[in-house]
């Protein structure tokens, strides 16, 4: 079972991240990283990837590093990885980091879904 709940919606493939992404080892946290990537390589037509970061509290620089693979891996494929829900601590972490102006964020799932829907036209 993988940290990360994958599912796919209007040709986006959405990752669902827990509440708490610091708590999992290194190895927890590749196997969920390979689940996405995997995920990302099966899908026939992928026009983005959205993490959904809604729940999540608190996240280590492990999760950060796999959130840019994976955004590496979809503009690979021609699609961009699209952050949704920042808030908190998590949304500091973005902005400190400035990967808050490398990532394109959306307020919601349905905003991201038809901004990925408008740029792949």
């Amino acid at each position: 079972m993988s940290l990360f709940v994958v599912t796919e919606q209007d040709g986006c493939l959405i990752v669902t991240l827990p509440r708490e992404c610091s708590n999992f080892d290194e190895e927890e946290i590749r196997a969920a990283e390979e689940h996405v990537l995997r995920a990302v390589a099966e899908m026939a037509e992928l026009r983005g990837v959205i993490a959904d970061m809604s729940r999540t509290e608190f996240l280590g620089t492990l999760l950060i590093e796999t959130l840019l693979r994976i955004a590496k891996r979809a503009a690979e494929r021609g699609g961009k990885l699209y952050l949704v829900g920042l808030h908190g601590p998590v949304k500091e972490v973005f902005h400190t980091t400035r990967l808050d102006r490398v990532l394109p964020q959306a307020e919601s799932l349905e905003a991201a879904i038809a901004t990925v829907n408008r740029e792949t036209r």
